[in-house]
């Protein structure tokens, strides 16, 4: 069986070979044996130190079964004191919480948003400027409704005297 973070590392090599748009979440880390290698190798991840993500890496404590019913508020300050006691204090704290998840994700898409309205006003004056040119090349319009129906008729007749003399 392979293990779920290197299925996760896998589909981030195929969608984002260069890891410039993902965020690294792991969660249950209360999971994880005290002092443990799996536990340094998590730790190491967080710090962007074994597979480096321009975005970096975040921590969460998920609710245990035990603690299911909990209130968010209670869910909160279980996850505060983890983070405050277990080996992941060492790490900064914007990379570990609910709170600071939700403030980063913010943040990333304002900044996504923000480029791409970039991108759509350069693309939108584009399309402006290939409209008006495509306009121009229908020629001046006639100023007045009578002055369109002289140049139908005359049209006519000429496509008429035209044919009659072919």
């Amino acid at each position: 069986m392979v293990p779920p973070i290197n299925q996760f590392l896998e589909r981030v090599r195929r969608v984002d070979p260069k890891r410039g748009r993902t965020l690294g979440i792991i969660t249950k880390p209360d999971r994880l044996p005290a002092g443990s290698g799996s536990e340094s190798k998590f730790l190491e991840l967080t710090r962007n130190e074994e597979v480096f993500f321009k975005l970096g890496w975040h921590v969460l404590k998920n609710r245990s079964f035990e603690e299911g019913a909990s209130s968010l508020i209670e869910r909160n300050e279980s996850e505060a004191t983890y983070f405050r006691t277990s080996n992941f204090k060492s790490l900064p704290k914007k990379n570990v919480g609910i709170d600071t998840l939700r403030s980063r994700l913010s943040l990333l898409l304002f900044e996504h948003v923000k480029e791409e309205l970039h991108r759509l006003r350069q693309d939108l004056e584009l399309a402006i400027l290939n409209a008006r040119s495509q306009f121009a090349l229908l020629g001046n319009r006639h100023p007045q409704l009578g002055d369109t129906r002289y140049t139908s008729l005359n049209s006519y007749y000429l496509s008429r005297n035209f044919q009659g003399s072919c």
